[in-house]
């Protein structure tokens, strides 16, 4: 693997790691505002997650 391969990799992990952590953020708290009873901030988390989500295809 050349320094460019390994340069080209890191990034794309790096990339990744960013979207999951956004993700399992949006879904921890998609999940307290369910808990908590808030449906208008629930549904607006969820669609801050099917907006991140729809990224990925």
């Amino acid at each position: 693997m050349t320094s460019l391969d390994r340069r080209d990799l890191t990034h794309y992990l790096q990339s990744n790691l960013a979207l999951v952590r956004k993700l399992d953020e949006l879904k921890s708290l998609a999940y307290h505002a369910y808990e908590v009873g808030d449906m208008d901030w629930h549904n607006e988390i969820c669609r801050q997650i099917d907006e991140t989500e729809a990224t990925l295809v």
